[in-house]
């Protein structure tokens, strides 16, 4: 249901700082056209925590709008579970086809704790249910025994986003969880190797920057054209080296501007006033590669 190739938008604010709906639909459609297979809205990339809930329903009615019937994912990161599934309703009324779900932060529990939770918002949810597993900006890890049971616990879990960048990690959920459950890995550099170990797709922010490059190299894994998929992947890096060197998405906002796809900022609590001058030279500095890259991969 949501696998391969899977588009992690941004949220689009006005100059005045309002929800940009106009944009979130043309954002959409841009991945679908691009020939993405699903899109995600307002996870990390999507600053979750900087929108009401209104702004959360109407961003996603415009992505579902936009997305020419490619399957959209509605990220549901709240701690409660009684959030959660009050995002569940709303995201099936509006159109989406899952949701996308943290342990809950802040609070530290224990894998037990976790499961619990976790599990009752799988049994509950009015969608299927995608887990992400971010140690890095939730604070909190499902290990890897969580994660299989609660792949086991209920046909309800899809899948999970993956961050971590071992691939001994990824092989080993793919070798004991569900057929039926999709490994996806978050860092696009990693596609390539993830695919080779056996995860269903990704996740990531460069598809803000450049989808087409993206979609190309997953064409590329496909078609068993290795010799294209490492060339990708090198271009790919350069790209990630420097969007990935600030706090996400301020500098992937910064690289849509300088690009001219879009001019909206941040919002707070984030703050583009945090890149400096050189920080915002070394940005620049990749602008001309994005534009090369994607005026080459014409699909």
């Amino acid at each position: 249901m949501i696998h391969g190739a899977i588009a992690s938008l941004v949220t689009p604010f006005t100059a005045g700082g309002a929800l940009d709906c106009g944009a979130m639909a043309a954002f959409g459609n841009r991945m679908a056209q691009a020939g993405f297979d699903a899109i995600c809205f307002a996870g990390g990339t999507g600053e979750f925590l900087s929108l009401t809930e209104e702004e959360r329903d109407d961003g996603l009615r415009a992505v579902v709008d936009g997305a020419a019937g490619k399957p959209v994912l509605a990220a549901a990161l709240h701690t409660h579970s009684k959030d959660i599934l009050g995002a569940a309703e709303r995201a099936a009324r509006i159109g989406a086809k899952a949701i996308l779900v943290l342990p809950p932060y802040f609070y530290m529990p224990d894998q037990a704790s976790i499961f619990a939770h976790l599990s009752q918002v799988g049994r509950d949810s009015a969608l299927p249910v995608m887990l992400f597993n971010s140690p890095g900006r939730g604070g909190v890890t499902m290990s890897t025994e969580t994660i299989v049971d609660l792949a086991a616990s209920t046909p309800n879990f899809i899948g999970i986003k993956e961050t971590t960048e071992d691939m001994t990690a990824i092989a080993a959920l793919v070798a004991r969880t569900p057929s039926a459950f999709e490994i996806i890995q978050a860092h696009e550099p990693l596609i390539l190797s993830s695919y080779a170990v056996g995860a269903a797709g990704s996740f990531g922010s460069l598809c803000n920057l450049i989808p087409k490059t993206i979609v190309s190299l997953h064409k590329a894994i496909a078609d068993r054209d290795l010799d294209a998929a490492r060339a990708l992947t090198q271009s790919i890096m350069a790209v990630g080296a420097i969007a990935y060197s600030t706090t996400i998405p301020i500098g992937i906002k910064y690289l849509m501007k300088a690009a001219g796809i879009h001019g909206g900022d941040v919002r707070s609590p984030l703050t583009s006033l945090s890149l400096g001058q050189a920080k915002r030279d070394h940005l620049q500095s990749i602008v001309p590669v994005i534009k090369n890259l994607e005026a080459s991969n014409l699909l």
